[in-house]
């Protein structure tokens, strides 16, 4: 049976590689954040080079730079976007002062395996090899190089993707995390996009997938390459969609259901969702409903989802319900029920959709899709669990006319939003030109930018890769 199955798509990218600075004897083990310095040791504002450089040029980070002084202050909302143009065969890190849309940027080296922030007050790059990441210190602008262990970068393998850098494939670049191993409490890398999107748990430790017929799911052990757990075998039910916990590596929620009579390849039916904790093999919850896409709370103890069609979204399949919080502790829902009465007078809701929580749990966010005499135009909201309100930051925005939101990220302080706008939508499934942008949630401070230059057209897209700076 042809059972369709949609999910939101994280673009890696192609990365550069490069020589590296001087080597230090310090442990990525154990990292620390460089002491502050005074305003007598910043170094004045440099103007990056448009110019690009050779594909054959190797690309060194420079050993020191002349940062201006906005990177060297903790209390700057920092956003670090890689910048591609692949017509110029160039990739940068672009930092942007998101409260006055200031931005510095350096060449990325190009033997990275990914790039990563240590903390409030350094920034980093994993080297190709994964034995060695390079340290530059905002406050300072100094670089040193550091070795990494095994240890830290056990579960960053296997992921593959063609680099026309060196005509052949090799380890892609990554959006990394400095995390904690959840077990040893030891330094652990992650890759930030599995938390969400990916079949990998959190830290990297677990991956989900389903059986060959989709009638079944299959949890390895990362760590010793065997099956962790399986389910038993669905009967007469296939499964959709399946996400990890942000909070509990080892808690796996699924969603398994049938296609409707007469047949259809959507499987919109007797929907389950069940939570299952892939250690221990038990089985935390078990409940019925009208699932689709759903996503956890960053403290693990709710679910926000939508009806089951909207897996089906870039089939042109809009979701104009409310959509629900599953309370896990209680088993009681709450639907959002004043989310899909908010249209513009004169227009259509055609869908909401890209559903995410807050940091502090009790903030969604979340986009429109409204239509009016075949022009569709995008909105980007926030939800209140403690007032119910809806505040819409880019309302009356006018570079969303004609343009919708999609990918969107808010910064630790919940003070900004960065996203992704288009010309496409997540009502279907092609590109088309788009920009990043960030603005305050409270409306004010727009600004926006190209994040990637493609080849083959050439055409501009958003950011494949985006970390808002930690807080102190």
């Amino acid at each position: 049976m042809k059972i369709i199955f949609c999910s939101l798509v994280i673009l890696l990218l192609v990365s550069c590689a490069g020589n590296a600075p001087e080597t230090i004897t310090s442990s990525l083990e154990t990292p620390t954040s460089n002491p502050p310095v005074t305003a007598t040791e910043l170094f004045p504002t440099r103007t990056p080079s448009p110019t690009p450089l050779p594909t054959n040029t190797p690309i060194a980070l420079l050993p020191v730079y002349q940062f201006p002084s906005w990177m060297g202050d903790p209390a700057t909302n920092i956003l670090a976007a890689l910048i591609t143009d692949d017509v110029a065969r160039t990739r940068k890190i672009s930092f942007f002062n998101v409260t006055t849309g200031e931005s510095y940027e350096i060449l990325m080296p190009r033997d990275v395996s990914g790039y990563f922030w240590y903390d409030n007050a350094n920034f980093g790059f994993l080297s190709k090899d994964m034995e060695k990441a390079h340290r530059i210190n905002l406050p300072t602008g100094k670089v040193s190089t550091e070795p990494v262990s095994a240890q830290v970068t056990q579960f960053l393998t296997g992921e593959y993707e063609y680099d026309d850098y060196e005509n052949s494939y090799k380890d892609t670049a990554n959006t990394l995390e400095l995390t904690k191993d959840t077990n040893t409490n030891e330094a652990l890398f992650r890759r930030t996009r599995y938390s969400e999107y990916g079949t990998r748990s959190r830290n990297g430790r677990f991956s989900a997938d389903w059986d060959a017929n989709r009638t079944g799911i299959i949890v390895m052990d990362n760590k010793t390459n065997q099956i962790l757990w399986e389910s038993q075998p669905f009967q007469d039910t296939y499964g959709t969609i399946f996400r990890w916990s942000p909070k509990n590596e080892s808690q796996l929620a699924y969603l398994q259901g049938r296609p409707p009579e007469p047949f259809s390849d959507f499987v919109t039916e007797e929907i389950t969702l069940t939570i299952v904790d892939v250690v221990s093999g038990k089985v935390l919850g078990s409940y019925a409903g009208d699932f689709g896409i759903i996503e956890w709370s960053p403290d693990g103890k709710k679910i926000i989802y939508q009806d089951s069609r909207s897996i089906y979204h870039n089939y042109g399949v809009g979701f104009t319900d409310a959509p629900c919080i599953l309370f896990l502790e209680l088993g009681e829902k709450r639907c959002l029920r004043s989310i899909p009465r908010l249209v513009p007078e004169g227009y259509d809701l055609l869908t909401t959709g890209i559903y995410k929580w807050g940091s502090n749990n009790d903030v969604i966010y979340f986009t429109y899709i409204y239509e009016k005499d075949g022009d569709r135009v995008g909105n980007l909201c926030m939800y209140s669990l403690i007032t119910s309100y809806i505040n819409c930051p880019t309302d009356h925005l006018e570079a969303l006319n004609g343009m919708t939101v999609g990918n969107h990220e808010v910064s630790p302080d919940q003070q900004f939003i960065h996203f992704c706008y288009s010309a496409s939508s997540i009502l279907n499934d092609y590109a088309d030109t788009a920009s990043d942008a960030v603005i305050k949630t409270d409306g004010t401070g727009f600004f926006s930018w190209v994040g990637a230059i493609h080849d083959g057209g050439p055409y501009e897209t958003c950011s494949i890769g985006t970390l808002w700076r930690p807080l102190p």
